[in-house]
């Protein structure tokens, strides 16, 4: 309906449009419909352009590369990053966090591509980042970056340093007020180090239906992460 009454108005793409697209744009990934999802975001970044809302539209990269990835499109998933990439860099920094964050959707892809040399250079190169915030950067921020890359050198196996990863998370969060259920999803993760990694250990009372609630709705677990299906079987039998 919003869009409709945006395309008869007929006047040049606005700021309200391109918020407008880029909701629709997550309704449709949610939904697994990747290619109405690409439309929308890249007429809502192409809308935050043309308003001079540059880093909103680097942010939409970041989203469109995520939906190229969802769909195997890996070249122009990695153009999207790079070009998110350079604007963070000049507006931001080149050693602020939210660089370090396209660092690790890039990372993941080369790791579901199998190029794991470059994916562990991006890896490190946000470590790198994540080691040394500037200053006011929430550490909430750092900790959510650090479980995403223990996702990344999980799956490839490398779990000593997945685990050393989450153990920087849990001290992280465990100075950080309100933060149980996250402290509790990050232990279930790590699990004990002989190999049962996905048991969860329930320190905090909590239930597990919303320990795995807050995750799913949280930004703390990266977007390619996947429960296994032990872990459902635990869950549901």
């Amino acid at each position: 309906m919003a869009l409709n009454i945006h395309k008869k108005n007929g006047t040049p793409a606005s700021l309200e449009e391109a918020a407008d697209r880029r909701l629709m744009a997550l309704i449709c990934d949610s939904k697994g419909d990747y290619e109405a999802a690409l439309e929308h975001y890249v007429l809502a970044g192409m809308a935050m352009a043309a308003n001079g809302q540059e880093i909103d539209a680097a942010s939409i990269d970041c989203s469109i590369g995520d939906t190229y990835l969802s769909l195997a499109r890996y070249d122009e998933a990695v153009f999207s990053y790079q070009k998110a990439l350079t604007v963070f860099k000049s507006t931001k920094g080149e050693n602020h966090p939210t660089v370090a964050s396209v660092f690790v959707r890039l990372a993941d892809l080369y790791n579901k591509v199998g190029k794991l040399r470059e994916s562990k250079s991006y890896c490190e190169n946000a470590l790198r980042l994540y080691g040394k915030p500037n200053p006011g950067i929430p550490s909430e921020e750092i900790a959510s970056g650090l479980i995403d890359i223990s996702a990344i050198f999980e799956s490839m196996n490398e779990l000593e340093q997945a685990l050393k990863l989450l153990q920087k998370a849990l001290k992280i969060y465990g100075n950080a007020p309100g933060q149980q259920s996250t402290i509790a999803g990050i232990e279930a993760q790590m699990g004990p180090p002989e190999g049962l990694r996905y048991k969860f250990v329930i320190g905090t009372g909590l239930s597990l239906t919303l320990i795995i609630k807050h995750l799913l709705l949280s930004n703390h677990i990266c977007t390619g992460w996947r429960m296994p299906l032990k872990f459902w079987n635990m869950l549901l039998g």
